[in-house]
């Protein structure tokens, strides 16, 4: 029963989202089913991230292009809540990333930190700077996505 009310609130998000204008079902490449694309990114404080050791628990990616990624936050922030709540040990892992391709090089140090402090991002912000996710899980630049990814590696949801 809890399993089915988690997916449910899950689904939830997904159609808040998708209601909100963030995402067509044609940006999307990667679909249900398949495989996750790895990928290896640095975070705000400079920390890879790598897709292919993170397999503990599910992982929910949500990314957006710079001018919406400050959203994502508090998106990341209900799934955590329902996800990871005190009563039970963390199950589920959740982290943002920015797509920030176009950003001049001489800019870059003032973006990482503007994440670093602003309050609008999550605790860890992978910084894309080449498009290197859009790329490999497809969608336009002006979306908002979100990922469901198993503990096996397989994307269980997109939008």
């Amino acid at each position: 029963m809890r399993a089915i009310m988690r997916f449910a609130a899950l689904m939830t998000m997904a159609v808040i989202l998708l209601c909100a204008g963030f995402a067509r079902a044609d940006d999307i490449f990667i679909q249900p089913g398949e495989k996750a694309p790895e990928f290896r990114l640095r975070d705000q404080y400079e920390k890879y991230f790598e897709m292919k050791n993170r397999r503990a628990r599910p992982l929910v990616l949500l990314y957006a292009p710079k001018e919406k990624a400050a959203m994502l936050d508090a998106q990341r922030g209900r799934l955590a809540a329902e996800f990871n709540s005190a009563k039970n040990a963390p199950n589920i892992d959740t982290i943002s990333a920015a797509f920030l391709r176009g950003i001049p090089p001489i800019l870059r140090t003032a973006v990482k930190e503007f994440y670093k402090n602003s309050d609008a991002t999550s605790p860890r912000t992978l910084l894309d700077w080449k498009g290197e996710i859009a790329l490999l899980y497809g969608f336009s630049e002006d979306t908002v996505c979100a990922y469901v990814i198993d503990r096996e590696g397989i994307v269980r949801f997109a939008i």
